[in-house]
């Protein structure tokens, strides 16, 4: 009897703690597993359909509703407590039981199906544990009015849930009202609109208002070209079928927001010590590492690494003074930190992201990592240059911070957002895709013509990440790196500006709706336009930073203009120094591309980029007005 409760237990603890091989693969291999990943754990798979079930409409609507009710059922209570009737009391005492039950189902499987960040939210324990004592009160029949009363705050969370995307609403109709820059919508939105006031239709049945909610809720979360499988059509035995039929998992929680909270030690014995080949800072880190202290000022680091003097040390603090402010001056920083800027950079960020204590970020592998990230941009370019990429970078720190992106984010998906600026313009050539097409470059026929810069930079990226003392994610497992090299690729292809009208009416799409969810689509979308807005956002800068942001850019197009005309070929829109009115060219810049995604992206962050805003409106007025003194030049 013992073995048929020891075996299970056995088989499920390490099925569980080590998942499964892949398919054809017998025995643990490497090379194998890193390629293709582990299959699925039983006990993953679990929580899988535990959360897409407890994510489905019917049972979405059933709780809320069943909410709706409870609230009502216990102010009716609460409003009858002074007449004493038994009947009375068993019957409240018997449905307040049952209801209970059902809440604490829910909650059980919420637990068991979204893990630890479930519990992060500090208004879903004290739901948890309100509804548990109340379950238990009532089963030994002792009544509390007072946790009656906490139970109504289930409503008032399902409130604040609604009204938040009602703001969101609220504020795309203002901001088009508005006239904040060209106004770019889809026909997406239209369809909603004409949707939800469908909806507002009393001669409309209520059976079809059910299926209007679903197809608002199928657009608005960019699900209308998933596969949906109708399960009477294919048996469930039918495997040689269904094996054809891939379903993308859109809806999946992102291993980074589960598990990567905590430190990861699986790898730990198979860690190695860096490659001989490092950098000089990084065989000055291997010396002095263990004495730093992380938590210390960031100058102390800095120290260890570069063996700055008292006087270098005193302008780098100084210039990471400001750093969390809007109007930091990236030029001056950058001018100051020169070729170490990356690590510099890295290691404030991650340090003030409290990321070294959190997860345990191997700060050996981020300096190297960084150094070598550095390399790859040529400070030839005007524009794709390093500075290009510390400005981002602390856009990015902006938007976490200020804009509290960070709320919806774990520390892995923090590290993996600062990554992915770090490596997303890596090897700029400092010409654009569609040049390199025109002349049938090596990389445009490398990458079918399709995001040859964007897909060249990841690619070329990605090959310094894998390298050991580089490869801040080696205490991952594979199917949680899998998670991060998605979101990676993600967060890099969207920075193709080709992209930028797909992002910005995908973005105020889903703003119809709740955004962003704790989905592994949202939070990889929520990234890559966090890094797309810190790459536009020079345009929002004080206006002298911005001119020049504006001069360096129009110099590297001009640069590529003349090796056009060299070559015989047409130069490009805004690539002709003889012809190209700059004010003019700016001004549609930031009315075209900057103004509406900022502005939308500002919803996103819950109103807080004010100063940026109101530095991009101050850079439009300016630019206007030189326009208006000098309209011929």
């Amino acid at each position: 009897a013992k073995f048929f409760f020891i075996h299970p237990l056995i088989w499920f603890i390490f099925d569980r703690r080590c998942g499964r091989l892949s398919p054809n693969c017998e025995e643990w291999d490497e090379r194998n597993i890193w390629m293709n990943g582990e299959e699925e754990s039983l006990f993953s798979e679990s929580q899988r359909h535990v959360r897409n079930f407890m994510d489905s409409r019917p049972i979405s609507y059933f709780l809320i509703g069943l909410v709706v009710f409870y609230a009502a059922f216990i102010l009716i209570d609460l409003s009858l407590q002074g007449w004493e009737n038994s009947t009375k009391d068993e019957v409240f005492l018997r449905m307040d039981l049952a209801i209970l039950a059902i809440f604490l189902l829910e909650i059980t499987l919420k637990i068991y199906g979204f893990g630890f960040p479930y519990l992060a939210d500090i208004f879903n324990v004290f739901d948890a544990i309100i509804v548990i004592i109340s379950f238990t009160l009532s089963v030994v029949q002792i009544r509390a009015q007072i946790l009656g009363i906490l139970r109504l705050l289930r409503l008032v969370r399902l409130m604040i849930v609604m009204k938040k995307v009602s703001e969101g609403k609220k504020k795309l109709q203002k901001m088009r009202r508005n006239n904040q820059g060209l106004d770019v919508s889809s026909h997406v939105e239209r369809v909603l609109e004409i949707m939800e006031g469908l909806l507002e239709t009393e001669a409309i049945p209520r059976k079809y208002k059910q299926e209007i909610n679903w197809a608002i809720d199928i657009i608005s979360n960019n699900k209308l070209y998933q596969v949906s499988l109708d399960s009477n059509s294919v048996s469930q035995d039918n495997m040689d079928v269904k094996a054809w039929i891939i379903i993308p998992e859109s809806n999946k929680k992102s291993l980074l927001g589960d598990n990567f909270a905590k430190e990861s030690s699986r790898k730990e014995n198979r860690r190695r010590n860096p490659a001989g080949n490092s950098s000089n800072s990084m065989q000055l880190l291997d010396a002095n590492l263990m004495s730093i202290d992380v938590q210390g000022d960031i100058s102390e680091l800095i120290n260890e690494i570069a063996e700055l003097g008292e006087g270098e040390i005193e302008m780098i603090q100084q210039a990471f003074s400001s750093f969390d402010d809007w109007n930091f001056d990236i030029f001056l920083f950058s001018h100051i930190v020169q070729e170490q800027g990356f690590q510099y950079t890295g290691m404030k960020i991650f340090n003030m992201h409290g990321l070294y204590e959190t997860i345990n970020v191997d700060i050996r592998r981020v300096n190297a990592l960084l150094s070598e990230l550095q390399k790859g941009y040529d400070s030839k370019n005007p524009y794709h240059n390093a500075t290009h990429i510390l400005d981002s970078v602390h856009a990015v720190h902006y938007f976490l911070t200020v804009g509290q992106i960070q709320d919806y984010l774990s520390p892995w998906e923090i590290v993996t957002t600062f990554v992915g600026t770090f490596m997303h313009d890596y090897q700029h050539p400092g010409l654009t895709s569609q040049f390199l097409i025109r002349t049938k470059h090596p990389q445009a026929v490398r990458y079918n013509d399709n995001q040859v810069l964007e897909n060249f930079h990841c690619a070329s990226a990605f090959q310094v990440l894998r390298r050991d003392e580089c490869n801040v994610f080696e205490s991952l497992s594979s199917t949680e790196f899998a998670d991060v090299r998605k979101m990676l690729i993600s967060m890099i292809l969207f920075s193709d500006f080709s992209r930028h009208f797909e992002a910005l009416t995908l973005m105020k799409t889903k703003l119809n709706s709740e955004f962003p969810k704790n989905t592994a689509e949202d939070k990889g979308f929520l990234i890559s336009l966090c890094l797309h807005c810190a790459d536009i956002s020079k345009a929002a800068h004080p206006q002298t930073t911005f001119n020049k942001w504006m001069e360096h850019q129009l110099e590297e197009g001009f640069n590529q203009g003349d090796i056009e005309k060299a070559l015989g070929l047409p130069v490009s829109n805004f690539m002709d120094r003889d012809s190209c009115h700059k004010e003019r060219y700016q001004l549609a810049y930031l009315n075209v591309i900057c103004t509406p995604m900022l502005h939308t992206w500002d919803i996103v962050c819950q109103s807080n980029l004010k100063e940026l805003l109101n530095q991009l409106e101050n850079n439009r007025k300016n630019l206007q007005m030189k326009i208006d003194q000098n309209p011929h030049r």
